[in-house]
Parts: C-alpha cells; structure tokens; sequence
C-alpha cells in the first residue's frame, strides 16, 4: 500500500573522469613534540614520530623515503635524526609504516627543528613534516642561610641548605623534567687528610623530592689545617646539575671569630 505522505523518487548518479589513479597519501603522528634539552643538560632525550603511507586507487609498489640532512655541526650537541626503513612496499587500500626517530645528545641547546620527510615511487612524490621543539628542562634552586662558615679548630658548624624544582608544582610530570630529586653530592677544596670533614642529611618536605633541606656540617679538629675551603654542593633532577659554592674558614683557637 502507497503512504500518500510520501514522495518516492528515483536517483541516477554518474561518474566522471573514470577510476582514481593510482596514488598514496602519507602522514607523520604525532606531527609536534616537545622534548627536553639545553646547553647545560647532562642526559640526552628522544623520540619517534610514525610516518604513516596509505595506497589508493590500486597502487602497489616500492616507495623510497628520505628525509632533510641533519645539521652540519663543529661539536656534538646537536640533533640526529633517522628512518628505521628507507624503502617499503606498499599495496592499494592498505598503510605501511615508518619510524622517524629523532634524537637529542647532551647539550642541545633549546630550538625547533622542522624535519621533511619524502616518499617517492616513480612519478609520485609526497611528502609531510614532523616538528620537534626542544624546551630547557626545570632545574633545581639552591638558597642557603649563610654562604660563609667561620669555624674555630676543633668546632663543627652547620648550614642549610632550601632546594627547590623550579616550575614543577610539585606534580610529577616526567615529560616536562619534573621528577624530583635525583642526586646529591658535596666536594671540598683543598681536599687536604687534615683539612676539614663534611657530612650531610636530606630532609624532604614535599613529596616526590620537589623541595627539600639540607644540612651540610663541618667537623674540624685540633690538627685541622687552618685556611679558607671551598665546598661545592651539586643537586641534579636527572636533566640538569645545578650547584652552590659555600666558604668555610678554618682559623687557630686564639683568632676564633664566630
């Protein structure tokens, strides 16, 4: 039975111009990175972006990939980058893959680099660009409630030392270099077999290690080499070793001036 309500009407289509030619399309995911770097990090960082070729239109065959040269460079901190396949086989309606791994050495400085990549079979040329931003990793600030210790022969004295991670929020956040504290260390100099001695505690007061203190303590004795002593303190969040220079003076019991 017809609904009176509705109008059936019947569709022709045409086709014009005949199949698609053969063709491939291709994409890099992601298209945008930040990795960490700067001038002073102590660790490289990497990352792939994934070049993704789809055929269409009933092509098959190889296709070449190639990609902008890396920089011309006097030293080693700069950016690399490789395929991990330089000529793949592709087949109509179906994608092949490409690894673009892109790699940050110690000491690159922070900068974006625009890197082109190519696939060609025959007459056909495509191509897509990844882009990786290099941005400098947080760091840790030192303060300390004194720069300079006086110490009489055979007295200790303490300072203390705030550490914060800078820009972290305290969340930890690995991608931007948050992951709190990762080494500690203190060196003095002279290091003389009589000069004075150091230890040093950490006390955390936010979790994971985005801040904390510090107790840097100097024991002498009475056959301690009177002079002045240089003590360096070195706190790394695994990107970037940050330092202080703390003074400690060594003076007879008589010229004691605390």
């Amino acid at each position: 039975m017809t609904n009176p309500g509705v109008v059936y009407v019947t569709l022709q289509t045409a086709s014009f111009g005949g199949p698609l030619a053969p063709e491939f399309s291709m994409t890099a995911s992601p298209s945008f990175q930040t990795l960490l770097g700067s001038s002073d990090t102590v660790i490289g960082s990497g990352s792939d972006s994934m070049i993704v070729l789809f055929g269409t239109g009933g092509f098959t065959g190889p296709v070449d990939l190639s990609t902008t040269l890396p920089p011309l460079c006097p030293a080693s901190n700069c950016p690399s980058w490789s395929l991990s396949v330089t000529t793949l086989t592709l087949f109509s309606e179906r994608a092949a893959l490409a690894a673009l791994t892109f790699s940050v050495p110690p000491g690159t400085p922070a900068g974006t680099w625009n890197v082109n990549v190519t696939a060609t079979s025959g007459s056909i040329s495509n191509s897509v660009t990844a882009t990786f931003k290099i941005v400098p990793p947080p760091r840790f600030s030192i303060s300390t409630d004194t720069s300079t210790l006086t110490l009489q022969r055979g007295q200790s004295g303490t300072i203390t030392l705030r550490l914060t991670e800078t820009s972290c929020g305290n969340i930890y956040q690995p991608d931007k270099g948050c992951v709190g504290l990762w080494g500690f260390s203190t060196s003095i100099s002279p290091d003389l077999k009589k000069g004075p001695s150091i230890r040093y505690g950490l006390s955390e007061t936010s979790l994971p290690t985005f801040t904390l203190l510090s107790s840097i303590v100097v024991s002498t004795n009475s056959t301690t080499h009177p002079g002045a002593y240089i003590v360096m303190v070195f706190a790394s969040n695994k990107w970037i070793i940050s330092t202080i220079t703390l003074t400690v003076i060594v003076v007879p019991t008589n010229r004691a001036n605390i």
